[in-house]
């Protein structure tokens, strides 16, 4: 009913009404494509996640040692600033917990358990309902021996990628 509501205010409004309409979601592809078509939003603004570097500077804000926050950069892919602060929260009541009078690996490693990243939460997230195995899949060895390397080794090989300055991969093209 909202939808309907709003097309007919903007099918009404005339160019001389100098009104700004502004629409925020974080489903995109469930917006009508009624609100798309010409002559009702004039501009669509996709924000993304930022990188690496947008993580730092934020984190940077949230923690003292630069080695632990560049730590937490590295570490938290698809995380947004709201998930960061969260994380931070949480590695702080872990380390508090301890005894710790700093904020070490350890205590993000555990944290990083507990807050996932918000792209990973909600109804859209995926969730594998049985474990499927190497063997599970047929054929492509070549391919599966590609992805073993890009997604096991470097949470089964955590300390020797570490030592090697080994980074976990950001993604895969298949």
């Amino acid at each position: 009913a909202a939808v309907p509501q709003l097309l007919g205010l903007m099918d009404r409004m005339t160019s001389s009404a100098r009104i700004l309409v502004v629409g925020a979601t974080n489903r995109p592809n469930e917006i009508d494509l009624a609100l798309r078509r010409p002559g009702r939003f004039e501009y669509e603004l996709k924000l993304e996640v930022g990188g690496e570097e947008v993580r730092l500077e934020v984190v940077s804000e949230l923690v003292e040692d630069p080695e632990i926050a560049a730590y937490i950069a590295s570490a938290t892919v698809g995380y947004v600033a709201a998930d960061l602060t969260a994380l931070i929260s949480e590695a702080n009541l872990i380390k508090s917990r301890s005894g710790d009078e700093r904020l070490q690996k350890h205590h993000v490693d555990l944290a990083l358990t507990k807050v996932p990243a918000s792209t990973l939460r909600g109804p859209y997230r995926t969730e594998f309902q049985q474990r499927t195995t190497w063997a599970d899949i047929g054929g492509a060895e070549e391919a599966k021996k590609h992805l073993k390397i890009a997604l096991e080794w470097p949470t089964k090989y955590k300390e020797t990628c570490r030592r090697l300055g080994i980074r976990p991969s950001r993604g895969i093209l298949l």
